[in-house]
């Protein structure tokens, strides 16, 4: 794959079409390889709902780092600005242009995933220290699990810091965030 993307890298180049070609590589979910005991993609874990992304913007700087959050809903209206287009009302995301003139910067203050599996959903956020999850029965939509990792201290997410007291106001921050997103992604 790094050879075929230099060669085509290189031909947008050698061709003058680079100048305006945006060129972005993502990935749709991450994936475990015994992580958690479990193989593929299955759950809310950072390992999951964490994916690559890389872009090549003409007239941007190259090889800069971003620790922002966005979210792969984002994508979309980045593009739309970045090519210059009206971004469409119907959008869900926002645009992260601004971080390729300001790498540091901050984008989201959390970013949402969710996952079926079987009889349940996960739903989830990830702020720059934390991951909190909540697990709901999908017939009745009764809650029935949840967890919060401190994905400084343990970015393996092994321990549930939930009844911890010293991330207590963590958890309920989130909690209130999480609501609120899982509100508008099951909204009509």
């Amino acid at each position: 794959t790094d050879a075929n993307l230099g060669r085509l890298l290189e031909a947008l180049d050698e061709s003058g079409a680079a100048e305006n070609t945006i060129v972005v590589l993502w990935g749709d979910h991450g994936w475990k390889l015994g992580d958690h005991s479990s193989w593929c993609k299955h759950t809310n874990f950072e390992v999951d709902t964490r994916v690559p992304l890389l872009m090549r913007v003409p007239g941007k700087a190259a090889g800069h780092e971003s620790e922002a959050l966005v979210e792969l809903v984002d994508l979309y209206p980045t593009l739309c600005e970045l090519a210059g287009l009206p971004i469409p009302g119907h959008v869900q995301g926002r645009s992260f242009a601004s971080l390729f003139d300001d790498p540091k910067a901050s984008h989201r203050e959390s970013a949402y995933s969710m996952y079926p599996h079987g009889k349940f959903a996960g739903h989830s956020i990830r702020t720059s220290i934390h991951r909190y999850t909540e697990w709901f029965r999908r017939e009745d939509g009764k809650r029935v699990a949840r967890v919060l990792t401190d994905l400084v201290a343990d970015p393996g997410e092994t321990s549930n810091v939930l009844d911890d007291p010293g991330h207590s106001a963590a958890r309920e921050h989130a909690a209130r965030k999480l609501a609120k997103r899982v509100a508008e992604a099951l909204a009509p």
